[in-house]
């Protein structure tokens, strides 16, 4: 099997090798895209931080149901666990 593999191992070496020039010529523009995409990604955090209380708030309003399910919750599961 080490021929084989040898062979191989040789074959996809220069198929790497004649990748690397494509791999450098895409890099420069996905590093230019990416910049370009920057400056909006700065001007959605305003609304991104604006959401952030709300859903803290939403969130925090949300405990008092959670902690009034949780121990109904544990009971329907136990109930089920005697069933099973």
């Amino acid at each position: 099997m080490y021929l084989v593999h040898n062979v191989m191992y040789l074959t996809m070496w220069n198929v790497s090798n004649a990748m690397y020039p494509m791999h450098n010529a895409m890099y420069p523009a996905m590093w230019n895209i990416s910049n370009a995409v920057y400056p909006m990604h700065n001007t959605m955090y305003p609304v991104h931080n604006a959401m952030y209380p709300a859903m803290w708030n939403v969130s925090n309003l949300m405990y008092p149901v959670h902690n009034v399910m949780y121990p109904a919750n544990i009971i329907f599961k136990g109930f089920l666990v005697v069933i099973e």
